[in-house]
């Protein structure tokens, strides 16, 4: 912070944030489907402007500073995002993040979504089997 006489001088801030809509992401830098990519900023911030590899793609002038996207409309692989936030004195600030853009989630992904699903699967059959066994039992000692 400076310290212009009586005026305290701070430049704006700003993250950006990836908010999947409907798509993959399994916390790492790959993503497939729809996001919302969104700029969170620091209270004096007017304008915030979104580039997607170099490119503008949008300029947002209303909070809350935000652009959404889908993957399928670019190419799969590496892009850069940037964000470059501006306060009414001019002053700005930026940042930039890498996404891997991907047709659709990794092989060993869907191999654990695979096995969580034949778990639970089984532990249906397990649990339909007991209860029919108890029921068995249960009219075994009621005949005696």
């Amino acid at each position: 912070m400076l310290n212009s006489g009586f005026v305290n001088i701070v430049p704006p801030s700003i993250s950006l944030q990836f908010l999947k809509r409907r798509g993959f992401d399994a916390g790492t830098l790959e993503i497939q489907g729809t996001f919302v990519v969104v700029a969170v900023v620091s209270g004096d911030v007017v304008r915030v402007e979104f580039f997607l590899d170099e490119q503008l793609v949008l300029n947002d002038t209303e909070a809350p500073f935000q652009w959404e996207l889908n993957t399928a409309d670019y190419e799969l692989g590496p892009h850069a995002f940037e964000g470059i936030a501006y306060n009414d004195q001019g002053e700005s600030a930026e940042t930039s993040v890498t996404r891997l853009f991907v047709a659709g989630p990794p092989i060993w992904f869907l191999g654990i979504i695979a096995a969580i699903a034949l778990g639970s699967l089984l532990l249906v059959v397990v649990g339909s089997f007991y209860q029919l066994g108890s029921k068995r039992k249960s009219k075994k000692v009621d005949q005696q």
